[in-house]
């Protein structure tokens, strides 16, 4: 029994039998007999419950790590192909077809995939690096789609990648290697310089952000494994019209990468920039001509 529910089980079960015995409530040793035979019956019978948590009907694995609550759900969709989602802390992180690593369901992914096929019309072999591997599901993707590149991929949460090795359609024979550590540590730590064509962070959600990965020395770090014409894509979830932390973050970056070498896609409508939605900031070390990519 792991996780935070065996915790608060085990802490609340140790106060309830501590009370009776150390608050003075039972005189007579009969009556405090009768108390534990009817309380160690009431907490073996709610056991299975406290540990056992509702789960919904599609749910098939469910596993709290040092990190996260993981939870994986078949989603048969609305006619289209059978997917697997991955929920992070009860957030929605990933929609992997096992069958095909060429559906990317998110249209975020969708933009990465452009600017990648975009770039690759010059570079025949590249290097990527993820900081956040979540389900696998672009890196799963690179591999597929171009043999001869080199995927890295830094995941704090090992158990987050056996369920990805295990459930998400990662190969087994994969040449995906995954450093599980912090992605400012292992950035911090990195010998290598000018190293990858392409970085991808992807660690934020709308309800948290690992602040250290968003400062203006992380991005100095970030620039320098950059290759000179290397870019740097970064999924941001915010409101595109009133969000405070895409500005504030875009202007970071701006001061590392220069303000022409940094640009937003966003991937709405002008008219519904309404409520949270994925935006993707990009920067180079050199200055693109983004009609090119425009008209790719």
């Amino acid at each position: 029994m792991d996780g935070d529910r065996s915790v608060l089980f085990a802490t609340g079960a140790i106060l309830v039998l501590c009370a009776p015995l150390f608050g003075g409530f039972f005189v007579r040793k009969t009556t405090l007999g009768f108390f534990f035979a009817a309380l160690i019956a009431l907490l073996v019978g709610f056991r299975e419950y406290a540990f056992k948590p509702a789960l919904e009907e599609e749910t098939f694995l469910f596993k709290e790590s040092d990190y996260y609550t993981i939870q994986l759900r078949k989603d048969s969709g609305t006619g289209g192909p059978p997917l697997v989602t991955l929920y992070i802390d009860n957030l929605t992180h990933s929609c992997s077809n096992l069958d095909d690593p060429s559906h990317l369901v998110y249209r975020y992914m969708r933009v990465y995939d452009e600017v990648v096929r975009w770039q690759t019309t010059r570079r025949p072999s590249f290097r990527t690096l993820f900081i956040g591997g979540g389900g696998y599901t672009f890196p799963r993707y690179i591999e597929a789609r171009y043999p001869k590149a080199d995927i890295d991929v830094v995941e704090i949460d090992p158990e987050i990648t056996r369920v990805s090795l295990d459930h998400l359609g990662v190969r087994k024979d994969t040449k995906i290697r995954t450093f599980n550590t912090d992605g400012r540590w292992f950035v911090m730590n990195h010998r290598d310089k000018e190293k990858y064509d392409f970085i991808f962070l992807d660690a934020f959600n709308d309800l948290s952000v690992p602040y250290h990965l968003t400062t203006l020395e992380f991005s100095r770090q970030l620039k320098t494994l950059l290759k000179p014409d290397g870019l740097l894509l970064v999924n941001v979830i915010d409101s595109f019209d009133k969000g405070t932390f895409l500005r504030s973050y875009t202007r970071t970056v701006q001061e590392v990468f220069e303000k022409g070498k940094v640009h937003l896609i966003t991937l709405a409508p002008s008219d519904a920039f309404i409520g949270v939605t994925n935006s993707v900031v990009v920067a180079s070390p050199r200055l693109w001509t983004w009609k090119i990519f425009r008209d790719f």
